[in-house]
């Protein structure tokens, strides 16, 4: 029997940081994708909800996700009562499955490594019904995930995702070992771009577990729109994304300045918010450009999509941060290229897979507004180029990014992972590695 014909219906659950959250609307996707095809999935934050989480995507509201999403319960002050708290889930635990969890306590007894501080932060539903698959959806919450297996929380199948900081300034930052214990005890690990695939074969992680599972859009969503003549206006630059250093704003600033100080007529347009978001808006100033840059603040989707269809050109100056951190190819600029507005970028992680200079876009140095200027500028005096790239942006998006396409694998791949023998393939050596490391 094929997987596609598989009629079994899967029982998922979402290990995730924060849910929802307006900058991570790929988590967001694969819950859609499954749940529309019939399967059952829950999400479990590793932390207690927060004001900032309040804005709320659609598909959010209209799948009424906050029926299936549980909090961890927040961690009490004082140890005596994370203790109590902790044992309570413990005792839950117990009574659910006792010989699981007497195996367990027996292995920590036999390490001297037993603590209830393990059950910080865990929700109890986790232990309730069985789950096929626990698909941790950044690499730093596989430490979490590897917890709740020697807990004896009910899933199957462990499948750790890795998505751009986790494996650049989290790895940096924690050193290889960190993960060592993560990668053996996965059943399958999932990365977004082979830029990143190629870190984790430099951790020894399993080519037979390592997977490249690209993050797609909803092209359905994004209508492509030929570009058009500007006639008797400025043209108009966007950029979308969070301000941090990783995005590069500061340099596609220095770029604008730099047209406006050759004459070009400009209006840029920069969606999104941060922690950089005042340094971005004094450095407009002290540049003297305010009459050409609008901050527009974080958007909803639907309003995204409304200002890419509004824009002529876009800009992204991604760029490796000080603390390491890296991305994979942005779905902001997948979906600008799904719009049909010409790009221009920077050869910055995984971009180089998604942008092909000349084809696709413009891809420039990294930390080189210079070179980004010169590149917008050459865009700004052949307007006749902007549909051949504006069309092969779309192809490639069409060909490689298409979410529906990726949800439909991801169900697959579940099912493989769900239908293999844990440990099949001999990882022997790496577990023993591991547990040395951990």
């Amino acid at each position: 029997m094929s997987i596609k014909n598989d009629p079994k219906k899967l029982k998922v659950a979402m290990l995730v940081a924060r849910f929802p959250v307006i900058s991570e609307t790929f988590v967001l996707d694969q819950v859609r994708g499954l749940i529309e095809r019939g399967h059952s999935v829950d999400i479990f934050t590793a932390g207690a909800p927060t004001d900032a989480l309040l804005e709320h995507h659609e598909d959010f509201d209209r799948l009424c996700l906050q029926d299936r999403t549980y909090s961890a319960m927040a961690k009490p002050k004082g140890n005596w009562h994370r203790l109590q708290q902790s044992a309570g889930i413990f005792h839950r635990q117990a009574m659910c499955s006792p010989q699981r969890t007497g195996k367990w306590v027996l292995q920590k007894l036999l390490r001297k490594s037993v603590s209830l501080r393990l059950l910080d932060g865990c929700s109890p539903e986790l232990f309730a019904d069985p789950y096929d698959v626990l698909h941790c959806q950044f690499g730093t919450l596989g430490r979490q995930g590897v917890q709740l297996a020697e807990l004896g929380a009910s899933f199957k199948r462990l499948v750790l995702n890795f998505r751009g900081v986790d494996i650049s300034a989290e790895l940096r930052r924690r050193g290889r070992k960190f993960y060592a214990p993560m990668l053996a005890r996965a059943d399958m690990i999932m990365v977004n771009c082979d830029f990143f695939a190629e870190r984790l074969r430099k951790l020894q992680c399993s080519p037979r577990k390592l997977v490249v599972h690209r993050t797609g859009i909803a092209c359905d969503r994004f209508q492509f729109r030929p570009p058009r003549p500007v006639v008797q206006r400025p043209v108009r630059l966007i950029t979308v994304g969070r301000l941090v250093e990783k995005k590069g704003m500061e340099y596609s600033i220095r770029a604008v300045a730099e047209l406006v100080r050759q004459g070009r007529q400009i209006e840029y347009r920069i969606v999104g918010d941060g922690p950089l978001f005042r340094s971005c808006q004094d450095q407009v100033r002290r540049l003297g450009i305010n009459r050409f840059v609008r901050f527009l603040g974080a958007m909803s989707q639907r309003d995204i999509i409304e200002q890419l269809q509004a824009s002529d050109l876009f800009v992204t100056a991604n760029t490796t941060g000080r603390d390491g951190n890296q991305d994979a190819p942005v779905n902001t600029l997948k979906e600008a290229m799904a719009v049909g507005l010409p790009v221009v970028a920077t050869r910055h992680g995984g971009i180089p897979e998604l942008v092909d200079d000349d084809v696709t876009g413009f891809l420039v140095p990294e930390r080189d507004e210079s070179e980004l200027a010169q590149r917008v500028a050459w865009l700004i005096d052949h307007p006749c180029q902007w549909g051949r790239l504006a069309s092969a942006g779309r192809q490639r998006i069409e060909r490689d990014y298409d979410l529906e396409d990726w949800n439909d694998l991801l169900v697959d791949r579940y099912r493989q992972v769900v239908r293999q023998t844990r440990g099949a393939g001999g990882d022997a050596r790496q577990t023993k590695e591991a547990g040395r490391a951990a």
